[in-house]
C-alpha cells in the first residue's frame, strides 16, 4: 500500500509496475479499467490512520457516438436532447468505478455520467471540470472532438499529464460540492491520463480525501503511460466486457495480444520508450529535490542553536552539529563512532523502572524521569533537556537526540527565586524596623534619662563622700548603715563602671539601629534604580551583616581607603556583589581549617574606572577551575556550602553594570577578586540591562 500524501518515487516505481500488469489475461478495456481502479482505490491510503485515501476513483475514456451499445446511446441522446450531427460524435463514457459507496463501485448505477455527449467546445467550456482536465492534459478542445490523423502519432506521444486541484472544497472544477464534496471530506482532485491510437482520450480520476500535494501530483504522471500501456492492448477492438469474444476469445492469458495491429505496436513502443524518458527524468528531478533537501537539512543541523546528534541502533553517534562541539569541547572526529553516553551518562544508559523515550528505543536509549546532566570533555558537567526521537524513514534504528543547555534557564530560575526571597526580606525588613526600632526608640529615649540620672547620681555621691565626716560625727548610726549599703551594693565598682555601662549600653543600641537600617539598605525594593552610591558604605554594610561571623572566626578585616570613590549603580545590586566576595573570602579561610584569618579590601581609582580588590588568605583555587568559576552550579566547596550561583551572579551583575571581573588565585595562598566598574555607570539614572533584582550570596 502507499501512503497518498507521501508518495514517493519508489512508490510510483512500484505502482507503475502494478499498472501495467492489470492488462493482461483480461479480455476487454472495460476489465482492464476496473482492475486499474480497484488496485488504486485499494492501494492508496491515508498513512496517519491506514485507511482509503480515495472515497472515489474512476476510469473514462472517449468513444464515437457509433461505437456505443444502445443503451449508451440512448443515454447520450437524451443528455444531447437530439440525433447527433454526425456519428463521429465523441462521447466521453464512464468505463470503470469503485468507491465507498455501493452505487458508486457499478457503472451502470452511475447518474449524469456513463455517456457524456461532447458536441462542440462550446458545451465542453459549459462543464469546467472536463475542460481544465483536457487543458491540464496539454490537448486542445478541437483535437479532442476531431482528431486530425496527421498530427495523431505526434499527439498521443506528447499528450499526457495530470489534473490536480490541491483544494477540492470550493473549486469551480470540481461539481456537486453540497452533495458529494462537503459531505464525503473531499480535499484534492487528481486525475492522470493521455491518448490512446485513433485519437480517443483515457483518463483515471482520484476524488481524495487526503490532501494531495503538486510534488505527489507530479509523480502520478508516469502512471498515465504505465495505465495506457495496461489498455492499449485493446485500442481498436472491444472496449466492454460484452463485446470482449472479439479479441482471442479468451485465449489471450500469455500476456500480449496477437490481434495488436502494427499501429498498437508502434504505440506500445512509443510508450515504453516515453516512460523510459519519464522515468529518468523523475529519477533526476526527485535526486535534486532530495540534494537540496539534504543540503537544508544539514544547513538546519549546523545552524540549530541546540546540540543535536544522531545515533545507530546500538547508540553510537553517526551525526552531529557544530553546536554540539561547542557545547561540549569535542571536535568532530572525537565523537563519531563514539557511544552517546560519553555526553550525556544518565540519558542514554539503561536504568531501573526507566521510562522509554522512544516509541521503540534501543535499551541504550531509555532513561528515567530524572534530572539530567551533559558531560563536557574537561569534565564539567551542566544541566541540559534531553529530547530523543525515531527517525521515521530510517530503517537501521537511527534516533536523533536534541540537548538543550539548561544553564541560562536554571540561572534564571535561581536568580528568580533569589529575587522573590529578597523582596520577601525587604517586606520583612520592614516589618522588623516598624517592631524593632518602636521600642528601640523607647530604649533609646530612656537611655538618654538613664544617662542623665547617672550623672545626677555622681553627683550625689560625690556630695556625699564630702558630708560623710559630718555626718559620722552627727549621726553614727545612719552613716554606718549608709555603709553597709555601700559595701552590699559594692557601690565603688558601681561608680567606678556605671557610666561605662552606659556608654555600652549606647553603643549596642546604636548596633541595633544600624543592622536593622543596613538590612533595609540591602534588600530595599527600589534598590534596582541606578544611584550614585559611595563604594565604602556598600562594603561597611555589608560587613555588618557578616560582622558576628567574621568575629566567631578570628578572620581580621583590613580596609585599604584609596579616597572617596562613588559610582553609578543599583546599590542593592553592588551590595549583594560585596557580600558575595566577602562570604567566599570568608569560607575560604575557613576551608582551610586553621582558627584566624585575613581579608584585605581596598579601593581605588584608574582613569574613569573604580577597581574594588577583595583578597584573602585563604586555601585559594587550582589553575584548571578558574575560567569555570563564573559558570552557573560550579562550585569548589564542600556539599551544603554552596550552590554554585554567588560569583556567577555577581558575574552577570558586574556585567549588566558595563563592567568586569577579575582574579587570581594560588592554591594555598588564597585568592584575588578584582571588580572593575565604570564610575558613570553603564545608564546613568535608569535601571542596569539586566533589569530587576539579582540573587544574593550563596
Amino acid at each position: 500500500m502507499f501512503d497518498l500524501a507521501r508518495f514517493s518515487l519508489s512508490n510510483m516505481i512500484e505502482c507503475g509496475a502494478g499498472l501495467r500488469r492489470l492488462g493482461r489475461n483480461e479480455r476487454s478495456m472495460e476489465g482492464a479499467a476496473e482492475r486499474i481502479v480497484r488496485h488504486l482505490y485499494d492501494q492508496l491510503v491515508d498513512g496517519r490512520t491506514g485507511a482509503r485515501a480515495c472515497a472515489l476513483v474512476r476510469f473514462f475514456k472517449t468513444h464515437p457516438y457509433s461505437e456505443l451499445d444502445a443503451g449508451l446511446q440512448g443515454i447520450a441522446l437524451e443528455m444531447l436532447g437530439r440525433p447527433p450531427d454526425a456519428p463521429a460524435l465523441k462521447c466521453l463514457t464512464l468505463l470503470a468505478t469503485v468507491g465507498d459507496r455501493p452505487e458508486w463501485s457499478d457503472r451502470e448505477r452511475s447518474r449524469g455520467h456513463r455517456a457524456i455527449p461532447l458536441p462542440s467546445e462550446e458545451t465542453i467550456l459549459r462543464a469546467p471540470m472536463i475542460s481544465q482536465l483536457i487543458e491540464q492534459l496539454g490537448l486542445e478542445v478541437g483535437t479532442v472532438l476531431q482528431p486530425d490523423p496527421a498530427v495523431l502519432l505526434d499527439l498521443e506521444q506528447r499528450s499526457f499529464n495530470v489534473f490536480h486541484v490541491p483544494r477540492a472544497r470550493g473549486s469551480p472544477f470540481v461539481p456537486a460540492q453540497e452533495e458529494f464534496v462537503a459531505p464525503h471530506g473531499i480535499e484534492s482532485v487528481l486525475g492522470f491520463g493521455g491518448v490512446l491510437p485513433g485519437g480517443d482520450l483515457f483518463a483515471v480520476i482520484l476524488f481524495s480525501r487526503v490532501p494531495i500535494p503538486r510534488a505527489t501530483a507530479d509523480l502520478f504522471k508516469p502512471l498515465a503511460l504505465s495505465v495506457k500501456l495496461a489498455v492499449l492492448p485493446f485500442a481498436g477492438g472491444p472496449v466492454f466486457a460484452a463485446a470482449g469474444q472479439a479479441i482471442g476469445e479468451g485465449d489471450n492469458a500469455g500476456g500480449d495480444h496477437p490481434s495488436e495491429s502494427a499501429s498498437r505496436v508502434r504505440s506500445r513502443a512509443a510508450a515504453l520508450e516515453q516512460l523510459l524518458e519519464v522515468h529518468e527524468r523523475s529519477v533526476l528531478e526527485q535526486a535534486g529535490t532530495l540534494e537540496q533537501a539534504l543540503a537544508e537539512s544539514r544547513q538546519l543541523l549546523e545552524s540549530a542553536p541546540d546540540a543535536i546528534v544522531i545515533t545507530d541502533g546500538r547508540g553510537r553517534i553517526v551525526r552531529l552539529n557544530r553546536r554540539t562541539e561547542g557545547a561540549f569541547g569535542y571536535t568532530r572526529e572525537e565523537l563519531l563512532g563514539r557511544p552517546a553516553e560519553l555526553l550525556v551518562p544518565d540519558g542514554f544508559r539503561p536504568g531501573d523502572g526507566a521510562t522509554p523515550t522512544v516509541d521503540e528505543p534501543s535499551p541504550r536509549l531509555e532513561g528515567p524521569e530524572r534530572d539530567l546532566y551533559g558531560r563536557r570533555k574537561d569534565g564539567g558537567r551542566f544541566p541540559i533537556d534531553l529530547t530523543l526521537s525515531p527517525l521515521e524513514a530510517a530503517d537501521d534504528g537511527l534516533v536523533i537526540g536534541i540537548i538543550h543547555d539548561l544553564t541560562e534557564r536554571r540561572r534564571m530560575q535561581a536568580m528568580l527565586i533569589q529575587a522573590e526571597k529578597l523582596a520577601s526580606l525587604g517586606l520583612l525588613s520592614a516589618g522588623v524596623a516598624h517592631e524593632i526600632n518602636n521600642p528601640l526608640a523607647y530604649v533609646a529615649n530612656n537611655l538618654a534619662v538613664l544617662e542623665r540620672d547617672a550623672r545626677y547620681l555622681s553627683e550625689v555621691l560625690a556630695a556625699h563622700d564630702e558630708a560623710r565626716p559630718a555626718l559620722a560625727a552627727t549621726n553614727p548610726e545612719l552613716a554606718e548603715r549608709i555603709d553597709r549599703i555601700a559595701e552590699a551594693i559594692d557601690l565603688p565598682y558601681i561608680r567606678a563602671n556605671l557610666g561605662r555601662m552606659v556608654s555600652r549600653t549606647r553603643q549596642g543600641v546604636k548596633r541595633i539601629s544600624d543592622i536593622v537600617q543596613n538590612l533595609r539598605l540591602f534588600a530595599r525594593l527600589d534598590q534596582a534604580a541606578v544611584d550614585q552610591v559611595d563604594l565604602h558604605q556598600a562594603i561597611a554594610g555589608s560587613l555588618e551583616l557578616i560582622w558576628g561571623q567574621l568575629e566567631q572566626r578570628h578572620i581580621v578585616v583590613e580596609q585599604h581607603d584609596g579616597g572617596l570613590q562613588q559610582v553609578v549603580c543599583a546599590p542593592a545590586q553592588i551590595n549583594q556583589v560585596v557580600l558575595n566576595l566577602l562570604i567566599n573570602a570568608m569560607q575560604a579561610i575557613e576551608a582551610t581549617g586553621r582558627n584566624g584569618g585575613r581579608i584585605e579590601i581596598g579601593i581605588r581609582a584608574q582613569g574613569d574606572q573604580v577597581i574594588l580588590e577583595v583578597a584573602d588568605d585563604g586555601c585559594g583555587m587550582p589553575a584548571e577551575d578558574l575560567p569555570r568559576i563564573f559558570d552557573p552550579f560550579f562550585t569548589t566547596k564542600p556539599m551544603g556550602q554552596g550552590t554554585g550561583l554567588g560569583l556567577a551572579i555577581s558575574h552577570s551583575i558586574v556585567a549588566d553594570h558595563a563592567g568586569r571581573i577579575e582574579v587570581e588565585s594560588t592554591p594555598g595562598r588564597g585568592s584575588r577578586f578584582r571588580v572593575i566598574l565604570p564610575v558613570g555607570g553603564q545608564r546613568q539614572g535608569q535601571k542596569p540591562s539586566g533589569g530587576g533584582r539579582r540573587a544574593g550570596a550563596q
